[in-house]
């Protein structure tokens, strides 16, 4: 048979696309429904820091998590039997020998990152270079040389030649890193089980002793010295930053609003950053 499709439920999670495979291949593999950014919520252990700064155009910085790839994965990774099928260094023709064989064996692929400049479905083709997207990779076709994935921005199954496949991920080696495939344990806790250790872990790092400006002191510092930054912005702009507080927070206890986020946009005509930015910075008007 020339074409493999495997089964799996699929869910958006706009922005996340580090995770967005992840969370279907869980929500599939343990039967359940999880929200949108379960996973990059667990697993943004990254401490909460409030620093001022002597820039005019950015005097404050609120930074909740460390949003970095590599970084979120390693936090829960353990967990969740997250296996890099597919190591950094090896040949691309290796690389799709070995996401052929997991299809194969039923295992869908995380695949990335790759450059949104050579996926033809995505409004950056042949605009702009951006190495740092992931697909989930479901299926494969043969006769028509094609792959079979889902995006976090999209509801619908996607086929792209393997040309293009080859293109967006043969990019050179770069802060998230190069050429990986994951996938997941057969043997996955409940999400309940799972939220319970991760934030347990999350609640130990933020409250331990630190720097007055890190963890849980830099939620008391920001909430003290916020108010007054009324003064210092025109009251859409202030509004906008209180937005954002508040988003970022969310997104630091495990819980992405996205229902809430879409509403407060057409309230004021706002776009809130996506739940992957792990940092806002507070800018004077």
């Amino acid at each position: 048979m020339s074409r493999t499709l495997l089964p799996i439920k699929h869910h958006l999670c706009s922005g996340c696309c580090m995770w967005s495979g992840i969370e279907d291949v869980y929500a599939t593999r343990t039967n359940q429904t999880i929200p949108e950014a379960f996973l990059l919520g667990l697993s943004s252990f990254g401490e909460s820091v409030y620093i001022k700064t002597k820039d005019k155009n950015n005097p404050f910085l609120f930074s909740i998590v460390d949003g970095r790839t590599r970084q979120t994965y390693n936090k829960i990774k353990d967990i969740l039997g997250l296996h890099y099928q597919i190591s950094e260094g090896r040949t691309l023709s290796y690389a799709l020998k070995s996401i052929k064989q997991e299809i194969d064996a039923r295992r869908p692929v995380i695949l990335g990152p790759l450059d949104m400049f050579y996926l033809p479905y995505l409004k950056m083709y042949h605009k702009n270079h951006i190495p740092m997207h992931y697909v989930l990779m479901v299926g494969y076709d043969e006769e028509n040389e094609s792959v079979l994935i889902y995006d976090c921005d999209r509801t619908d199954l996607i086929e792209f030649s393997t040309n293009h496949l080859v293109q967006a991920w043969q990019i050179e080696k770069n802060a998230v890193g190069d050429k990986n495939g994951f996938t997941l344990s057969d043997q996955l806790p409940n999400k309940y089980e799972l939220a319970d250790i991760c934030l347990k872990k999350k609640a130990a790092r933020q409250l331990c002793l630190k720097p007055d400006f890190v963890g849980i002191k830099a939620y008391t510092k920001i909430a003290k010295e916020f108010p007054s930054w009324k003064s210092s912005f025109s009251e859409l702009e202030y509004r906008m930053k209180k937005i954002s507080l508040f988003k970022l927070i969310m997104i630091d206890l495990g819980i992405y609003y996205q229902n809430l986020a879409q509403s407060i946009t057409g309230m004021i005509g706002f776009r809130p950053a996506r739940c992957f930015i792990s940092a806002v910075t507070i800018s004077n008007p």
